[in-house]
């Protein structure tokens, strides 16, 4: 019995999914560099992980090959999160006019702007 309400949650869960996305012409799939600021400013937990999860997500990507971007980004081993979460929002601070562009993106010219390769 609880089998088939597994069943039926999870055929439910995809239904939404599937209906949420369908429609993905009309959503964005980023934020903006002016709504990370806005959180960063307001959420450090938030802003935090954003801004790890964006440098894992350029590690796994520039690890096996598939960046897109000629970026580069040589983090000392000793960095921390919070100070990633500062640096990202430091360099937000500095470009008020270009942060209508993708949180990510900015995010990673911050980073590769702190850490930039062959300087230790």
């Amino acid at each position: 019995m609880s089998c088939t309400f597994k069943s039926i949650g999870f055929a439910t869960a995809m239904l939404v999914c599937c209906t949420a996305f369908g429609k993905a012409s009309n959503y964005r799939w980023h934020i903006s560099g002016n709504e990370l600021l806005e959180i960063c400013e307001s959420n450090s937990v938030s802003c935090y992980f954003f801004a790890m999860g964006g440098f894992e997500t350029y590690s796994l990507l520039k690890g096996t090959g598939q960046a897109t971007t000629d970026l580069e980004v040589c983090m000392p081993p000793e960095a921390t999160g919070h100070q990633i979460a500062d640096i990202v929002t430091a360099y937000l601070k500095r470009i008020p006019a270009d942060r209508h562009r993708p949180a990510a993106l900015l995010s990673m010219y911050a980073l590769s702007e702190a850490f930039p390769c062959g300087y230790e």
